[in-house]
């Protein structure tokens, strides 16, 4: 099962909602649906190139320490992270901090998007 991203307005939403509502009202099974609704300017944001090869890359692993990711996408670990927080603010991703030394910890990322894939729906 794929992620749906879909970009709408509020009213977008709600008819989604509806449906539900409709096909839990006619007795129907439901099926589970994997929806995240963002807002258009953050849409922008998401489909950036370099966020981009980072969905790709996240896809083909189940958790990777910050530091190893920003090497593979050959950028600064600031960059990667600035990238990283527009994919967690829609739990995209998860970041986690694992104690590496006594002194260093390893900020550690982990897809939450499986490996099937997002699928982007935008209305207009």
């Amino acid at each position: 099962m794929s992620l749906k991203i879909v970009s709408g307005t509020l009213a977008d939403f709600f008819e989604s909602a509806r449906e539900t509502a409709r096909e839990i009202d006619a007795g129907q099974p439901l099926t589970h649906k994997q929806t995240l609704w963002v807002e258009a300017e953050d849409l922008v944001k998401l489909l950036q190139p370099q966020r981009l090869r980072l969905v790709h890359y996240l896809k083909s692993h189940s958790r990777v320490v910050l530091h190893d990711l920003a090497q593979a996408m050959q950028r600064q670990p600031s960059s990667v992270s600035r990238d990283l927080a527009v994919l967690a603010k829609y739990q995209l991703i998860r970041m986690t901090e694992s104690p590496h030394t006594h002194r260093q910890v390893d900020q550690l990322v982990e897809p939450l998007f499986g490996q099937e894939g997002i699928e982007l729906r935008v209305r207009m």
